[in-house]
């Protein structure tokens, strides 16, 4: 270094200089700017977790708003539901149409019971079956038309032959639940 001329010195610290503020910035400045778009995908993502739990919080008031109407029309103690589905098919105009009505076991959850019926009714209007189902779905009693099996009628091909299974529900008290459940 003593060998160079003053000139050639100021230009070697200056060289220097530039190439120590050029690192600087690399390590520095790029390293804050990388970190700034680290933050702001995390903010990202905390907005679109943020999103969920929102649209998740809506959908437990709902449930939570209409859980009372459902739990009141839970079947109660006393429930047929053979007889629920003969009163329906009445007031539908097919009662007189129901070949057959069985009830069959289903597996019991951990909060509910659920009853079901295997009903068969023959030789009737489609008018008639959006009645009857009409009148399942919508009635006092919580119960679901679970599957629908529709035919044209063997004699006459404007009436239909129907199999259909329906289910019931009742709530289980924590008495009457399974050992082993969460209460």
């Amino acid at each position: 270094m003593r060998s160079l001329s003053p000139r050639e010195r100021t230009l070697f610290v200056v060289a220097v200089v530039c190439i120590g503020l050029l690192l600087g910035y690399l390590i520095v400045f790029r390293g804050y700017i990388g970190g700034i778009k680290r933050l702001e995908q995390r903010i990202e993502v905390k907005r679109q977790e943020l999103a969920e739990l929102e649209k998740l919080w809506n959908e437990y008031r709902y449930i939570k708003t209409a859980l009372p109407s459902l739990e009141s029309k839970l079947a109660k103690k006393d429930f047929s539901l053979l007889a629920e589905l003969e009163d329906l098919a009445g007031k539908a105009g097919v009662k007189d149409n129901i070949d057959f009505m069985r009830e069959f076991p289903k597996p019991q959850n951990e909060f509910y019971r659920e009853f079901a019926v295997r009903l068969k009714l023959k030789r009737i209007t489609l008018d008639q079956l959006v009645s009857y189902l009409y009148c399942i779905e919508h009635g006092d009693t919580l119960l679901r038309a679970k599957s629908l099996v529709v035919e044209r009628s063997y004699g006459d091909p404007d009436l239909l032959d129907v199999q259909m299974e329906v289910s019931a529900f009742s709530y289980l008290s924590a008495s009457q639940r399974p050992s082993g459940g969460t209460s």
